[in-house]
This record gives C-alpha cells, sequence and structure tokens, in this order.
C-alpha cells in the first residue's frame, strides 16, 4: 500500500488486507498508532525515521523493528517480544513490561559507544549487530541478562571492557559471530557461563581456547576457523566467509573481488574511459561470481546479498550512480 508522504492518512484501506499480519512505516506517526490499535492482527511492524515519541503500548505488535535519530522515548506493547533498535540516540528511553524482561533485544549498527536504552533494566537476551569493535560495557548494567549474541559486521572483530561481562550473575551463553580480534583469553571467566559458541576467529588462538575450557562446565562450539595469513590477506574482503560454504569457492570469489577492488582503485580519476573501464571490471567480477555459482552452487540467500552490498560499494567507488549499479547487477547476475 503506497501512501503519499503529506496529509491524511487513509487506514481504512488496511481492512482490505484482513490477513496482513506485517507493516513497514517511514515518518511521522500521522495515525499509524491508532491504526495499529484497531488492528491487532498486525504483529509486526517496521518503522524507519521515527519521530522523538513512539507509542504503541495500545497495539497487539509483538515483534518491532525502530530507527529513527530523534526518537527519544518508546512506551511498548505488553505482548511485545522481538525488538530491533537501529541509528537511535543514546538518550533513548523505553517503557516496556517488567523493565522488557521478556523482549529478545537487538542493537543494530552497534559500536564501542553503545547502550542499552534506559527502561531495559530486566531484560535477558541481547544481541548486539554492528561495527568491528563493540564493548561489553553495552550491557554491564543488565544484571539478569542470561543470553548474549555478538555479530561483528565489519573487521577487526575486537570486544572491549570484556572484563564487564564478570559481573553478571545470570550469563549462561555467549555467541560470538566474526570475532578475528579476539585472544583466547579475551573473555573473563564467568562462573554462570554453560555455553560458549563462536563462529569465524583466528585459527591461532583455537588450541588455547580449548585448553582453557577443557574439563570446565562450559560448552564449547568452535566454528569458521582460518588461518591467520588467509586472513591478513583477507580480512577486509567482504566475501571472506564464502569459504566456510566451500573451501575453494570461496577462495575464488574473495579472489574476484581483490582483482576487480584493484582494477577500480587504479581507474584514471578522469577521462572517457574511466567509466567504460569500470563497468567492463565490474561485469566481469559478477560473471565470475556466476560461474563460480554454477561450479560450487554457494550463493544462497544471503550470500546473494553480500555480493550485492559489495558490488553496490565498488560502484560507488568508481563513481557509479545506484540505480545504473542496481540495474547492471540484476541485468548481469544468475545467481
Amino acid at each position: 500500500m503506497r501512501v503519499p508522504t503529506s496529509g491524511p492518512v487513509r487506514w481504512s484501506a488496511l481492512d482490505q488486507l484482513p490477513r496482513c499480519t506485517a507493516l513497514a512505516w517511514t515518518g511521522p506517526d500521522r495515525g499509524l498508532a491508532r491504526a495499529l490499535a484497531d488492528r491487532p492482527v498486525v504483529s509486526s511492524l517496521t518503522w524507519r525515521d521515527a519521530p522523538a515519541v513512539v507509542d504503541l503500548a495500545d497495539t497487539g505488535v509483538q515483534h518491532l523493528s525502530l530507527a529513527g535519530a530523534d526518537v527519544c522515548e518508546v512506551r511498548l506493547p505488553g505482548g511485545l517480544h522481538g525488538l530491533e533498535l537501529a541509528a537511535v540516540n543514546q538518550g533513548l528511553t523505553v517503557c516496556a513490561a517488567d523493565g522488557g524482561r521478556w523482549l529478545h533485544l537487538t542493537l543494530t549498527g552497534a559500536d564501542a559507544e553503545t547502550t542499552v536504552p534506559a527502561g531495559l533494566h530486566g531484560v535477558r537476551e541481547v544481541a548486539l549487530d554492528g561495527s568491528g569493535a563493540m564493548s561489553a560495557a553495552a550491557v554491564a548494567e543488565l544484571k539478569d541478562l542470561e543470553s548474549l549474541r555478538i555479530y561483528w559486521r565489519k573487521p577487526p572483530g575486537r570486544l572491549v571492557d570484556a572484563a564487564a561481562l564478570a559481573d553478571l550473575p545470570r550469563l549462561a551463553v555467549i555467541q560470538l559471530v566474526d570475532g578475528y580480534g579476539l585472544d583466547a583469553d579475551t573473555l573473563p571467566d564467568t562462573a554462570s557461563l554453560t555455553q560458549l559458541s563462536i563462529s569465524g576467529l583466528r585459527r591461532s588462538i583455537v588450541p588455547a581456547l580449548k585448553a582453557r575450557y577443557r574439563g570446565a562446565a562450559v560448552r564449547l562450539v568452535v566454528e569458521g576457523a582460518k588461518p591467520d595469513t588467509w586472513l591478513a590477506a583477507n580480512l577486509y574482503n567482504p566475501f571472506r566467509d564464502w569459504v566456510d560454504d566451500d573451501a575453494r569457492g570461496g577462495a575464488a570469489a574473495c579472489k574476484a573481488y581483490a582483482n576487480t577492488f584493484r582494477i577500480i582503485d587504479k581507474l584514471p580519476q578522469e577521462g572517457d574511459g574511466r567509466a567504460d573501464e569500470a563497468k567492463a571490471a565490474l561485469r566481469k567480477l559478477v560473471e565470475t561470481l556466476n560461474s563460480i555459482d554454477q561450479k560450487y552452487e554457494i550463493v544462497d540467500t544471503l550470500r546473494r546479498e553480500e555480493a550485492f552490498d559489495a558490488f553496490m560499494k565498488l560502484a560507488a567507488r568508481a563513481g557509479v550512480p545506484p540505480h545504473v549499479a542496481e540495474q547492471w547487477f540484476d541485468e548481469w547476475r544468475d545467481f
């Protein structure tokens, strides 16, 4: 349903979709909260560029993804159990049942300065999803925290203030993804810990890590360990983790990206040939990925999104307008 950017909203149009359970919205409220309160069947809401005050207390929303630099107060319905906050200011206050005890909280775009919003002291499950360095101090005040997941979307995958985790008496499960900046002793000793899962790490720390938890009451799961020398060359390659699906196919994808990056970086700053050379390099990348997928069958939905993101960043680096780059990608890809 398309809505004009200004003027009244005809929310009654939603009645033509009686089974609609998910809604995406951008901008001021404009009657959104009232419309959702009248239609409790809508259980999932994505709200971007949200206003200063977001009041969904009377709605039936169970999953909320919220973004907006101006948001300073959020009132949640009692039935909400999934809350994702992205690009919100550090002064945000959240009003949730039992201090958020029943919420699974995800903070996307997290960095070393990220903190859990005020009002969520009762949260038991937190996911930090963000930059190359994140801080355990973000959850230091959550004394009921039982599960923590940290996903580094960018290198180097470093955790600061890790000692803060030692003061969380109920923390039982820790999941770390792409923590290539971790050492075997990065995490403090935590008496309540029963499971530690690490996916994506330097192979050199694995023996010491296993030795540390051998005989302890901690189930250690280690996946995606990569040689240090290989990481030195590929840590900043967006196709780095493709080798977890297929070593040869992933390595070929990394090589293709690196070659394209070098070509684009060496393009002349000016001249009629720059655009043609950029297009040729980008096309060769996609055609190479087509061949890799045909041979190794490793491009699933997630890898397709990663390929698109990498392609768009390379295209931007080459000065290709986004709408043109998107058209090229869709036209050239077979995966």
